[in-house]
């Protein structure tokens, strides 16, 4: 899988629940990944992505001031990184939205250790 291969990866996380930034951080740094910023809405996860260019951004489906898949769609058309989109509900509208805005994986929440790092 491609994210395996990316060990050393500069990331951004975007996710509403600071907790769950949290865990996602601690657990990816654990396998050698460099988190350089955490944010909690989408507006910000842009700019941030735009101002630091990681590697890959792992990013909530459910953001507020703008949408994780709008996100995704911005940074994909403008190729900045690689977008792990994050969501509640799998099914067949997430998927094929994910799809068209090019994210790279879906990973269902709760996120665990085992879903994030294969």
């Amino acid at each position: 899988m491609w994210w395996s291969r990316m060990h050393g990866a500069r990331l951004i996380l975007a996710d509403p629940d600071e907790a769950t930034r949290r865990e996602i951080r601690e657990a990816v740094q654990r396998y050698g990944y460099l988190v350089v910023g955490s944010v909690g809405d989408g507006r910000s996860a842009a700019q941030l992505i735009f101002q630091r260019e990681p590697e890959a951004a792992v990013i909530s489906w459910q953001l507020p001031l703008r949408s994780g898949l709008e996100v995704a769609r911005v940074v994909e058309e403008q190729m900045v990184c690689a977008v792990v989109l994050t969501a509640e509900e799998l099914n067949w509208f997430v998927l094929e939205e994910a799809r068209e805005a090019g994210v790279q994986a879906l990973l269902p929440k709760p996120l665990t250790e085992q879903v994030l790092i294969p």
